[in-house]
This record gives C-alpha cells, sequence and structure tokens, in this order.
C-alpha cells in the first residue's frame, strides 16, 4: 500500500463532510449531471461501478438517470462511504470499502 492510499484509509470523518460540502457546488453538480447523462445513455438496464466513490454523488445522478441500473461503490475510506450512504439513503446501491486490488 502506497503512503498516498493509508492517507486516504484513515481520512477522518471531518474531512470526509467538507469534501462532501465542496461537491454540492452547482458546478460540481453540473459535472456529475453531464457524465450521468452520457452513462445513462448507453446503460439504460446495466451495472455500474464507480470506483472512488467518494460522497456518493455520481451515484446519486446515475439513479436519477438510469433508475434501472445496479449501482456499486468502491472507495478506500470508510469516512467518505459513511457520507456515500447518508447521500445515498433510499437508492439501491452496494458500497464496499477496499481498493481495486481488494475489498474489506
Amino acid at each position: 500500500m502506497s503512503h498516498r492510499e493509508s492517507s486516504f484509509i484513515r481520512l477522518p470523518p471531518f474531512a470526509a463532510r467538507l469534501y462532501d460540502s465542496l461537491t454540492k457546488t452547482r458546478a460540481i453538480q453540473s459535472l456529475y449531471g453531464e457524465v450521468a447523462r452520457e452513462l445513462a445513455g448507453n446503460i439504460k438496464f446495466a451495472s455500474v461501478l464507480d470506483v472512488g466513490a467518494g460522497p456518493g454523488r455520481l451515484l446519486v445522478e446515475l439513479h436519477r438517470q438510469a433508475p434501472s441500473s445496479r449501482l456499486f461503490g468502491l472507495d478506500i475510506s470508510s469516512a467518505m462511504l459513511e457520507q456515500a450512504r447518508r447521500n445515498l439513503s433510499g437508492i439501491p446501491v452496494d458500497l464496499r470499502c477496499g481498493t481495486i486490488r481488494r475489498t474489506d
């Protein structure tokens, strides 16, 4: 595990909340919406894995654009996943803690 990975693993909850609040800006939300529209146009009934899901904003937009899709999120930070769980409340999504090399 790299030093960079270990710093994200130990990300404190307040940092996850701060990052989450930064992703609520109009510019970032617009970007997530644009990405979700592009993907949704191609994946009406697909499964999507968001690697580095962070607070789950892209998964929220994907659900809005393609509600029939099966959504999965992977993040190295348990604090980020807790924030994602709050943001994705009521949305069927499978969130996992880990990297593309391993999951816990």
